[in-house]
């Protein structure tokens, strides 16, 4: 398919001719903007193409061999109808237009293409700056803008360059005209001279006289035709022509010089020098007049006052005339001024961009050479002024090299790139204080494929490579969390269904005194087991959460006797309590499993006693505190921070003691749970957990919560208990253990209760279907198959009967309710696994209340 042509290709066309850059050499200015292209978006090929009639030509190229192809055939054909945009195939495979191109089903194999067009002042695309890369991918934001800039730079560029020959044409007109009226002025000059020397001859004879009359009017004659010849270079020149008197009035101006001031001939004559120039330029027109009386020639720029006011910026060249006179020839330059400002602009601006950059920038020539380094690359070296300023390279490279982790590896990358002047290279390096360096090396060629050295960047990813790894400690993390809840919710499963059990043996009539003890044993060993569940699930965040407003200081008051007990007496407790008080919004038991566990650590730290010391403070973070780390949010936080004096935790293990099960104490001595918990409370309640230990040195452990700012906290009414009772309404049993069901069917049966079941909530949606009326209650595990959980079920049964009265059953339930779905254990919620009186009471709670 045929691409289109755009509306204006005939005025495109004209215009791309009047630039006259096609098959023109490489030059430096375009091949630095193309390698920067490749280098901000990191891609190994960049072009400046240019749009002809049947082809695309390259103004300058990095990474391709060819120098023109097919227009049919080109990507940029297609960005030159688009002025406004830059036009981005991520995958030319999978685009229509490009899939059978030659270009991406053979060498370069192009698959990924940007290009942004290339736009006169006048409207017209020429051409494209364009990447490519041969993987498909996508630019950022960041670097699509950075793309459409540097192909204004271009544009730039392609001005400045037109402006320049401009000027170079009209610099030859000039020499010319100057060339021209130089031998006129010695032709004057000579004609002179032979008068003279004929007037001196006539003072011997008459006859000589005679011949002399006739041979001054053959002179007369050919000084006539010279003077003619004189004035009409005079008048038809293209730069301002004055003869000045010795006192810097006019005597005689041509047509160029009036038009550029803007005088008629007539108002021009008598005008002193004085009477054209800035005020400031004033005091140098007696440097200028001197020329006469030495006879010399004399070169300067001034700038003149128009007639209207205006300020001209021009070029004069003056020179003495044997009639004592100054012949002045003037040049408007304010072009020429014009472009030069653009070009120190530009330079300006490449030269800031190089030492603004993030990145440390080196260029070095063929040879290894230095050109240019800019500050950031001092500043990452920590290179001396003095060691930056020597020619010595050898000297700088021996201060890098001793920087450097593997200096051996790093001199090694160097000397082969440098043997393999075509290859790209980018690694990593790592200096002997830490930093990480992201080095990225890339060849300098002009388009005839002349090697000229190569640009070197380094770039500080230390930080990035510190947050990658904590992120994937997260993960790790989270990963494990998922892995814990769900062997806590199997096995919560499994001691629901032995807690139920041992009940209904409890409760037995016949049961003797022996029996009942065992089946008391059982339950105290479920309510263990339970305990260690209850750690797995405070780990995975999936335990039922209950927090309430509290005052950090005053739990830990009330935790002194208790913390006292386990310590002993050979550990000393010291408590930094502020005297203002610590509001969080935390579950109270939790919090207090945190301490008990940070202490319990600590303790088994200094088995032969030490000191433990108890804090908390208030702190503030702000943006920039919080972009140091991934765990830091900004805001205001409740610090605990638990010290102790003991062993430390050595280094290698440091990143392991918050994972379950792993634990450094003898077999019997620990579960691995601890600080596992710890860590799965900490991120429940929405806070982090930093460590600091030294070996011998002893550990401290700092606990930030989101800090509340209040005067006071709401207190928790402890619940009176409930006898256990029964009654008559009947029931919709749905879990899908089937052994569990039977335990909680046989419970409540007893007590009177009419018991209807289903294994899943599809089966329980009908049987609520078919005994609408007489259920009263819906007692549902959260998690069940086929679809449908407990929530979907109580939800479709409470549209059609708002009335229903709903408890849920569940090893773990915030991971499966989400923040809006209010769980209150005993009022709506049993937690597995839980005793049969826990069960009736619920069930006869929800029942009467209104």
């Amino acid at each position: 398919m045929k691409t289109p042509l755009p509306p204006d290709e005939a005025q495109r066309l004209e215009t791309l001719r009047e630039y006259d850059v096609l098959d023109t050499l490489s030059e430096q200015s375009f091949d630095d903007l193309t390698r920067l292209a490749a280098h901000i978006c990191g891609t190994p090929m960049a072009l400046v193409t240019l749009v002809d009639k049947s082809r695309q030509w390259f103004k300058s190229k990095v990474g391709v061999s060819a120098t023109e192809t097919p227009r049919d055939i080109s990507f940029c054909t297609h960005t030159i109808l688009h002025k406004d945009e830059v036009m981005e195939v991520r995958d030319a495979q999978a685009d229509p237009r490009f899939v059978a191109s030659p270009l991406v089903t053979a060498d370069p194999h192009i698959r990924f293409y940007a290009g942004a067009p290339l736009v006169t002042p006048g409207g017209h695309a020429l051409g494209a700056l364009c990447v490519m890369d041969r993987n498909p991918r996508k630019l950022t934001d960041e670097q699509l803008a950075a793309l459409r800039a540097l192909s204004r730079h271009v544009v730039l560029l392609l001005e400045l360059r037109k402006k320049d020959g401009e000027l170079a044409k009209e610099a030859a007109e000039r020499e010319r005209i100057e060339t021209r009226l130089r031998q006129q002025f010695e032709e004057l000059k000579t004609s002179k001279a032979e008068a003279d020397r004929l007037l001196a001859l006539g003072q011997k004879s008459r006859r000589a006289l005679l011949s002399v009359l006739q041979d001054e009017k053959l002179a007369a004659e050919n000084m006539r035709k010279s003077e003619g010849r004189y004035h009409t270079l005079f008048d038809c020149a293209p730069d301002g022509i004055v003869i000045v008197d010795p006192k810097g009035y006019y005597l005689d101006v041509n047509a160029s010089m009036c038009r550029m001031l803007g005088y008629a001939r007539e108002e021009f004559i008598g005008l002193n020098a004085t009477d054209i120039v800035t005020p400031a330029e004033i005091p140098h027109i007696g440097q200028a007049l001197e020329v006469i009386n030495n006879k010399s020639a004399y070169q300067r720029e001034w700038q003149f006052r128009r007639k209207d006011g205006s300020v001209l910026a021009v070029d004069t060249i003056a020179a003495a005339m044997p009639d004592g006179n100054l012949l002045a020839i003037i040049r408007d330059i304010t072009t020429r001024k014009r472009g030069e400002e653009e070009l120190r602009w530009k330079t300006a601006f490449l030269e800031a961009q190089v030492s603004s950059s993030a990145d440390g920038i080196l260029v070095v020539d063929g040879q290894g050479k230095r050109i240019l380094q800019n500050q950031r690359m001092m500043d990452i070296f920590h290179i001396p002024e003095e060691v930056a300023q020597d020619n010595d390279d050898t000297r700088m490279l021996r201060y890098v090299v001793d920087q450097i982790k593997n200096p051996e590896q790093f001199l090694e990358r160097v000397q082969y790139l440098y043997a393999h002047p075509d290859e790209i290279g980018r690694d990593e390096v790592e200096l002997v204080r830490g930093t990480i360096l992201d080095r990225y090396s890339s060849p300098v060629r002009d388009q005839a494929g002349n090697y000229y050295g190569r640009i070197w960047a380094f770039r500080d990813i230390t930080d990035s490579r510190k947050l990658e790894a904590q992120y994937l400690q997260a993960q790790k993390m989270e990963g494990i969390g998922q892995l814990a809840g769900g062997v806590a919710h199997d096995f919560n499963n499994i001691l629901a269904v032995i807690q139920m059990q041992a009940d209904l043996l409890k409760f037995t009539d016949t049961i003797t005194e022996e029996q009942a003890g065992y089946a008391e044993e059982i339950i105290n060993t479920v309510q263990s087991a339970a305990s260690l569940t209850r750690q797995l699930l405070l780990f995975s965040r999936r335990e039922v959460f209950q927090p309430r407003d509290l005052d950090l200081n005053e739990s830990i008051a009330n935790t002194i006797k208790m913390l006292n007990r386990i310590l002993g007496e050979n550990v000393r407790m010291q408590l930094k309590l502020p005297s203002q008080p610590m509001f969080i919004h935390a579950d109270a038991g939790m919090v207090d499993q945190v301490l008990l566990n940070l202490v319990v650590n600590a303790r088994d730290a200094m088995p032969n006693g030490g000191q433990l010391i108890i804090e908390t403070a208030g702190v503030e973070f702000d943006e920039f505190a919080a972009a140091q780390s991934a765990q830091i949010r900004p805001g205001s936080f409740v610090r605990l921070s638990v010290s102790d004096s003991g062993c430390g935790i050595p280094p290698e293990i440091i990143a392991k003691i918050f994972e379950p099960f792993f634990t450094t104490k003898e077999v019997g001595k620990g579960t691995g749970l601890g600080l596992a918990t710890v860590f799965g409370i900490v991120q429940q309640h929405q806070g982090w957990i930093n460590v600091y230990s030294e070996l011998n040195h002893g550990t401290t452990f700092k606990v930030y919560l989101p800090r509340l700012a209040k005067n006071g906290i709401k207190k928790l009414a402890a619940g009176a208990q409930v006898a256990m009772r029964g009654g008559q309404e009947t029931i919709l049993l749905a879990e899908d253990d089937p052994k569990l069901r039977d335990a909680v069917r046989i419970a409540l049966v007893r007590l009177g209760y009419r018991i209807l079941e289903a294994s899943t909530g599809v089966k329980a949606l009908e049987v609520w279907k078919q005994n609408r009326d007489e259920i009263r209650l819906l007692l549902t595990d959260l998690v069940m198959p086929e679809g449908m959980t407990g929530k979907d079920l109580a939800q479709r049964i409470l549209q059609e009967d708002p009335q229903m009265k709903v408890i849920y059953m569940s090893g773990y339930s915030a991971e499966v309710v989400g923040k809006d779905f209010p769980l209150k254990d005993g009022v709506n919620f049993l937690s597995k696994p839980f005793q049969a009186v826990k069960l009736t009471e619920t069930v006869r709670n929800c029942l009467d209340r209104v």
